[in-house]
């Protein structure tokens, strides 16, 4: 399940490592940053280019590269991201579940929100297909199953309809959705052009998860950086800054 192999400067500047702090019964700020995942599986680049769309979106970004601090810092969290990641996500699978899980749930549950691009979209899931004989339990915030929405792991423009509206999105490795039966609260954002769930938002308590196998926060230089020819693609910039201020109002 890779999501992306680029290494692009967006956001030249590094993302700062976050010290551990004491940890606090989680809660929906009425203000404070946007808090993203930038630790081991992250792949190169894609914190700073979502991080990229939340400044443009008018919020403060914070990066936290060690899972251990994350529950500390959710409290003053509004918004909590889990980008892209490399094609081995197990170690960090089992890392959230056991560190993150219950604080995020509960962050949820009093107004948080998450929002999980690909590798981070396969971590929301309830579980998601580890080969084609076993799934694996994830963090259990979207009721829904999930598996590669593609075999072929090159980085490509996948054809998708996003509110109605038909963009191609950088894919590469990412899911797509199978809602689970009797699920409630479930908006379908977008599909692949055969039909299945690309994205999609959930109400999780008082709070709000929005998933997605695609990258609408990719910009020209991934497509060069991949080999992609980009000859009649619009840029989809403007869908994650609008994606993160729905998200956040």
């Amino acid at each position: 399940m890779l999501c992306t192999s680029i290494a692009v400067a967006l956001c030249a500047t590094a993302s700062p490592t976050v010290g551990a702090l004491t940890a606090r019964l989680p809660h929906a700020a009425a203000s404070g940053y946007v808090l993203i995942y930038n630790g081991p599986a992250v792949c190169d680049g894609c914190a700073a280019a979502i991080g990229h769309a939340v400044v443009v979106a008018g919020f403060p970004a914070r990066y936290v590269a060690n899972p251990d601090s994350v529950p500390g810092l959710l409290p003053r969290a509004r918004l909590f991201i889990v980008p892209g990641t490399n094609d081995n996500i197990e170690p960090m699978r089992r890392m959230f579940n056991r560190v993150i899980g219950a604080p995020l749930r509960a962050y949820l549950l009093g107004g948080g929100r998450y929002l999980g691009l690909c590798g981070g979209a396969f971590l929301a899931v309830q579980r998601y297909w580890l080969t084609a004989a076993q799934t694996v339990p994830a963090l259990g915030i979207v009721p829904a199953t999930a598996d590669t929405y593609a075999n072929n792991e090159n980085a490509r423009l996948e054809k998708v309809r996003w509110f109605g509206q038909v963009h191609w999105m950088y894919y590469q490795g990412g899911p797509y959705f199978m809602l689970n039966s009797g699920h409630v609260g479930v908006t379908v954002d977008a599909t692949y052009a055969d039909g299945s769930i690309a994205a999609l938002s959930y109400r999780y308590g008082k709070g709000t998860v929005l998933v997605s196998g695609v990258h609408p926060e990719a910009t020209i230089a991934w497509l060069t950086w991949d080999g992609i020819n980009p000859r009649g693609w619009e840029p989809t910039f403007p869908l994650a800054v609008a994606m993160i201020q729905h998200l956040l109002s």
